[in-house]
């Protein structure tokens, strides 16, 4: 599976769901590209961890879903949505939250 940044959408990708995931912390878009290939899903994605990387994504990978962080550093979930509304209409997406946490047992 692509995840490379700068590699052109190819022949061989139009079988797969192409994924944008919008994510600035490496570890939760490792994790959300790992629960991805359990579900066996066919999928080719690409990674963007600032807004001029989303912009591009947009533009060169043309995703069929985008999973995004909410809080970015540089701009949020609803700016990236409102970008993808105005340039990719037929993208669908999905905004995750900003945080994954693990609950930690309660002491009885």
């Amino acid at each position: 599976m692509d995840t490379g940044s700068n590699l052109p959408v190819t022949l061989e990708m139009a079988n797969e769901l192409r994924i944008l995931i919008l994510e600035d912390e490496a570890a939760a878009a490792d994790l959300l590209e790992w629960e991805l290939r359990r579900s066996k899903i066919p999928f080719t994605a690409r990674r963007a961890a600032t807004k001029e990387d989303y912009v591009r994504g947009l533009e060169e990978f043309a995703p069929d879903i985008i999973l995004s962080d909410y809080t970015l550093p540089d701009f949020d979930g609803m700016e990236a949505l409102s970008r993808l509304e105005r340039g990719s209409p037929m993208c669908r997406s999905s905004l995750l939250p900003a945080r994954l946490t693990r609950r930690r047992p309660s002491s009885a």
